[in-house]
């Protein structure tokens, strides 16, 4: 796959372009957050279309753009079926109420941004959650060590480093 970039704002007015024939009742928002997408507008808000099939039509559009893998509505976050393990990691992310109402997985090598320049995180590839991790400091053992540990090991062991204590009252 060659690497490029995603522009979501540039999504989004894709999606909110596709969205409008779809429903005419009314206007329909997007608004774009990494690789999310986030639906609004007087339509949603006073209930002139039926929200779940607006964001599953806006996921059916995403799924469909170049650069795009998979989307899924939040609706279906939890009962589609993941065959290729993409929608594990957004079920791990997703908080309701905070997260958006659709979800996407974008190609490997495309960075999500509306900048020229820059980078990110967050797509569920090897070489983006692969990522060393340094302590230094009183209390470090000096060597290193090949192990693959998680994000949340990470904040036990370094709150024990510090020497401030409380390492036992925070879970990894």
């Amino acid at each position: 796959h060659p690497a490029r970039r995603l522009n979501t704002k540039e999504l989004a007015r894709g999606l909110e372009q596709a969205l409008r024939p779809r429903f005419p009742q009314g206007e329909v928002t997007v608004t774009a957050e990494e690789s999310e997408m986030y639906l609004g507008g007087k339509a949603l808000g006073e209930g002139k279309v039926d929200g779940a099939a607006v964001r599953r039509a806006a996921a059916s559009w995403l799924s469909q753009q170049p650069g795009i893998v998979t989307a899924v509505a939040r609706d279906d976050l939890y009962t589609a079926p993941d065959v290729a393990g993409f929608l594990s990691p957004l079920r791990r992310g997703y908080y309701p109420g905070r997260s958006g109402d659709v979800l996407f997985v974008p190609q490997p090598f495309h960075v999500l941004s509306d900048r020229a320049t820059g980078t990110n995180h967050g797509v569920p590839y090897s070489y983006d959650r692969q990522i060393p991790v340094v302590f230094v400091g009183r209390g470090v053992r000096p060597g290193t060590y090949m192990h693959e540990i998680s994000a949340t090991d990470v904040a036990p062991h370094a709150r024990g480093a510090d020497g401030a204590g409380g390492a036992r009252l925070v879970r990894g």
